[in-house]
C-alpha cells in the first residue's frame, strides 16, 4: 500500500492485505460487494476518521505550532 497506509484501521476503514496474498484480496472484496451493511458502516467510519487528515485542520494545527514557537 502506498502512504495513505496509515488511514487504514484493520477491519474498521477498510482492510490491509499483504501484496503477496491475493486470495484474502478476493476474499475481502467479496465480502465488501455482498455485504452492504459492511460497506456502508466501513466506509462510514473511513470518511469520518480521514476528516482528521483535511488539508484545513492540518494547515489550522500547523499555524498553531507557528504561533506557539513565535510566543518565546
Amino acid at each position: 500500500m502506498g502512504g495513505l497506509a496509515y488511514l487504514v484501521c484493520d477491519g474498521e476503514t477498510g482492510f490491509t492485505i499483504p501484496a503477496e496474498e491475493p486470495e484474502m484480496l478476493c476474499e475481502k472484496l467479496s465480502w465488501l460487494l455482498n455485504d452492504r451493511q459492511l460497506h456502508d458502516s466501513m466506509s462510514q467510519r473511513a470518511e469520518e476518521y480521514a476528516q482528521d487528515y483535511a488539508w484545513e485542520k492540518i494547515a489550522k494545527q500547523i499555524v498553531e505550532v507557528y504561533e506557539e514557537l513565535g510566543k518565546d
